[in-house]
């Protein structure tokens, strides 16, 4: 134990003066019984950028993960350096970016890992470390949407590509898209838990203890741990939350209330600024096996419906898509996989980011419709996936408009992300070790770079 904490404490120092992560130690027995130090390296710092940094097993994991056991190439090594340094610029602006809700990345991320690890046994250290991967990704996201939000490709970019790149044969691939179903509560179940939030309010204002309560109660384990207290801020406030907190005086307790997470009630604790201070219970419906089998009758009778050409998926999705959720809120929360519009992926894609989609080459020619059972948050949905078979062919306008369409943003993305880069990077300490001074990665950017 003691050991571990000494490797602990050298990776942390070494960490500091950006050297050696950490060279552990051993006592090793030579010759006439003499002890000599046996080093050997756990890892490296290979960059920094801002507070962010890039270590030589985060890159090597990289590789691994892409190129298996072959002979990595330095160029090879450079170029995904290079990709993993542009993730961590962005990541150091956006955890300092006013433009993000640096709570609901927190809360968003604190969900994920409580629905990721609920049934398994896992330290606090991995659960921690698993949270920071959540929360860098939805910081990564939150950025890149920042920088690409007004991106726009003309029937004419398409068409130009097109006349460019007349050779290039478009391969086999999948076109997806998603119809995603919720559950409705029943008027019985939604009357059941709305006394129970009444019963609670009302043994509160006899004098029962709201923090006792919310921990007994409230399904929102992140502010249940200390007492339902939950800080937002004025700016930030959705209307949902508005609607209720301004009609009530300080100490004053909230009606039940509906909203995309459950039924809640809040007790306002007070307003300092701009900061708004409140206590919170909520209940989140566990779904009656009624309430399921209602819903999956319909999904059924959609499917059915789309299946003999009744209704075509697009019309269907207009119509049912987020069926008894608000989109603008649910958007928010939707895995990319699972929520899909007009998606293109190859065998090896849709193989590795739809697993619950099996057999694909038995998939037949014309659209394919599947049905499966989900969760998102922990939420029980339904989904519907069209998938539609589109054989080798070589480029065309009206098969391919969207691919080229994705293609062309992409480009845009890059050089967008490059612009904001180029833009930001002179006021930036960044630190990049010399073994890459001579690759073109290292070239690209050293100009840019105040050492």
């Amino acid at each position: 134990m003691q050991k571990k904490i000494i490797k602990i404490l050298l990776i942390l120092t070494l960490l500091v003066n950006n050297k050696v992560v950490a060279k552990v130690v051993n006592d090793k027995v030579v010759n006439n019984n003499k002890v000599v130090k046996d080093f050997y390296e756990i890892d490296s710092l290979i960059a920094k950028i801002g507070n962010e940094i890039i270590l030589k097993s985060e890159l090597d994991q990289i590789l691994k993960n892409k190129y298996g056991d072959k002979n990595i190439s330095f160029i090879q090594e450079c170029n995904e350096l290079e990709n993993l340094f542009k993730l961590k610029f962005l990541l150091f602006y956006a955890k300092k970016n006013n433009m993000i809700n640096h709570n609901y990345v927190n809360e968003q991320a604190k969900l994920k890992i409580q629905y990721l690890v609920k049934n398994n046994n896992l330290s606090p250290t991995i659960k921690l470390m698993i949270y920071n991967q959540i929360k860098n990704t939805i910081y990564y996201n939150s950025i890149y949407q920042i920088i690409n939000n007004n991106i726009y490709v003309s029937p004419k970019e398409i068409d130009d590509y097109i006349i460019n790149n007349k050779k290039i044969i478009v391969p086999l691939t999948f076109e997806l898209s998603s119809i995603i179903f919720y559950p409705k509560i029943t008027n019985d179940h939604k009357k059941e838990i709305i006394n129970k939030l009444l019963k609670i309010k009302n043994e509160i204002e006899n004098g029962s203890d709201f923090k006792t309560k919310a921990i007994s109660y409230s399904d929102d384990i992140k502010s249940a741990i200390n007492g339902g207290l939950i800080t937002l801020n004025y700016e930030t406030i959705n209307n949902e939350y508005k609607n209720i907190i301004f009609y009530l005086k300080e100490g004053e307790i909230s009606k039940p209330f509906q909203t995309e997470e459950g039924f809640q009630i809040l007790k306002l604790e007070k307003i300092i600024g701009n900061k708004i201070y409140i206590r919170l219970i909520l209940i989140k419906p566990k779904y009656t096996k009624e309430e399921l089998l209602e819903t999956k009758k319909i999904v059924n009778s959609v499917m059915n419906d789309i299946i003999n050409n009744n209704i075509s998926f697009e019309k269907a999705k207009n119509k049912y898509h987020f069926f008894n959720k608000k989109i603008d809120n649910i958007n928010k929360n939707i895995d990319n996989h699972i929520d899909m519009d007009h998606i293109r992926l190859n065998q090896y894609e849709i193989k590795n980011k739809i697993p619950i989609i099996k057999n694909i080459n038995k998939i037949p020619i014309n659209n394919h419709i599947m049905r499966y059972e989900y969760e998102i948050n922990g939420e029980p949905v339904f989904i519907l996936i069209k998938i539609k078979k589109i054989p080798q062919h070589k480029l065309s306008f009206n098969k391919d408009y969207e691919l080229i369409k994705n293609l062309i943003i992409k480009i845009k993305y890059n050089e967008n992300i490059d612009n904001f880069i180029k833009k930001n990077i002179k006021y930036t300490l960044i630190q990049i070790n010399k073994k890459y001074k001579n690759s073109k990665f290292y070239q690209n950017w050293i100009k840019y770079i105040n050492f």
